[in-house]
């Protein structure tokens, strides 16, 4: 994931930073950054689901680059583990969200993103810390990507209801359902858990289901254990098909298996948690690398990040118009490519690109007709810099100045070792 946000901030200009990580005979981690990172902004991507690893590893990477002079440390945890741990339910428990929180702070941690983390006990943490958090909706990306999915166009065209599997999901739901245009009244799960072993039990189904197809909406699947009974419940009470959307797929225990057996037909979770499942016919995985890396550049910047969502919590991007000099072809991603037909330079239009994604003619931008993405197409601090002392504020800025520049032009078409 990672890489793909790399990709999603510099169109691959940029790469991942260098780092060492072992894990030594009795189990202990080895951490070491391989690169010169004094006064660097660094951003960490982790996130904290389970094996306890990776907390251990996000927090040894963050105290790691406090230690080597990191001028300012953020940590991006698209699953925020121990979130559900975020109030003292009875006596002599933990509050393991707060604590989680305390722990990066403790080891250098400046800045948090995280994204529908299950409680607002993060976010309230972290400023009562005095550090700043930036809480991002995944809803925005898993909306395009519906929206762009003619099965579940089909599927909304045969008579939708939005649901939500407890009543703490209510307005979750509520926000899927405005962005998906859905005007018809939510359904809702009233249930009850047990304090002792965590398990549910179904009281009341609040809502019509009789007829409809059902798209069941939470931020996290976990055991799948609400999530199907909630789907038997519906198909008991007339729903035709069952559908369900979650931010965070963790598929622990017999989840997987839970779901096989039930009358769900799709599953869209994001990919804020790798490697926890394989393919399956059942589950889709929908990138929020997009929206992670537009919100990293824009913290970097120092930009808004609100701003990244309309009211309708749907993100809004800036793309870049710009053709290729030479011809008029415009598939492509915003960044720099090389034109195939003219080897002209160009920044490309996103938006042909986004319809032929859409329309299923190519799956991802490396197949777009035209142009080929230049290895290491650019790079800030060796080509523009070193030509004009000064950053550049824009992919067209970058682009003008290499067509204009035959040295730069040289060094990024690989002719020569450097710009100048």
């Amino acid at each position: 994931m990672a890489e793909d946000i790399v990709y999603a901030v510099s169109s691959g200009a940029l790469e991942l930073g260098e780092t060492e990580i072992k894990i030594f005979p009795d189990g202990e981690l080895y951490f070491r950054y391989l690169e010169n990172i004094r006064g660097s902004d660094v951003f960490i991507i982790q996130s904290t689901n389970q094996p306890a690893r990776n907390d251990e590893e996000l927090r040894m990477m963050i105290h790691t680059a406090k230690a080597a002079s990191a001028g300012r440390v953020t940590a991006v945890i698209p699953y925020f583990g121990y979130a559900r741990q975020d109030r003292k339910e009875r006596s002599r428990a933990p509050v393991s969200a707060i604590r989680k929180v305390q722990e990066l702070v403790a080891v250098g941690m400046d800045r948090l993103l995280v994204v529908d983390a299950h409680s607002s006990a993060v976010e309230n943490a972290a400023l009562a810390l005095g550090k700043n958090c930036d809480h991002l909706w995944a809803r925005s990306e898993v909306v395009r990507f519906l929206k762009s999915d003619e099965f579940f166009l089909e599927f909304k065209q045969e008579g939708l209801v939005i649901a939500a599997p407890d009543l703490n999901a209510g307005k979750f739901a509520r926000g899927y359902a405005e962005s998906l245009d859905i005007s018809a009244p939510l359904v809702l799960i009233e249930k009850r858990r047990d304090v002792q072993s965590g398990d549910t039990s179904i009281i009341n189904v609040i809502g019509d289901v009789r007829g409809k197809n059902v798209l069941i909406v939470d931020d996290m699947i976990d055991t799948a254990g609400t999530l199907c009974d909630a789907s038997r419940a519906f198909v008991k009470q007339g729903a035709k098909r069952v559908w369900a959307v979650a931010t965070h797929g963790v598929f622990s225990g017999s989840a997987i298996e839970r779901i096989n057996k039930s009358s769900i037909e799709q599953v869209f979770v994001t990919d804020s948690i790798s490697g926890n499942i394989g393919r399956h016919p059942k589950i889709r995985i929908v990138s929020i690398a997009p929206l992670l890396g537009e919100a990293i550049w824009r913290i970097h910047k120092n930009e808004s990040v609100s701003s990244l969502f309309t009211e309708e919590g749907e993100m809004s991007r800036n793309t870049y118009d710009a053709l290729c000099w030479g011809c008029n072809i415009s598939f492509s991603t915003s960044g720099l490519f090389l034109c195939r037909e003219c080897s002209e330079l160009g920044v490309l239009n996103t938006d042909p690109l986004k319809k032929a994604m859409a329309d299923k003619t190519i799956r991802s931008p490396r197949e777009a007709p035209g142009f080929v993405r230049i290895k290491g197409a650019y790079n800030r601090y060796r080509t523009f810099l070193s030509c004009n002392n000064r950053e550049p504020i824009s992919y067209e800025e970058i682009a003008a100045h290499i067509k204009d520049c035959k040295k730069c032009a040289a060094y990024i078409m690989g002719k020569e070792s450097t710009p100048i």
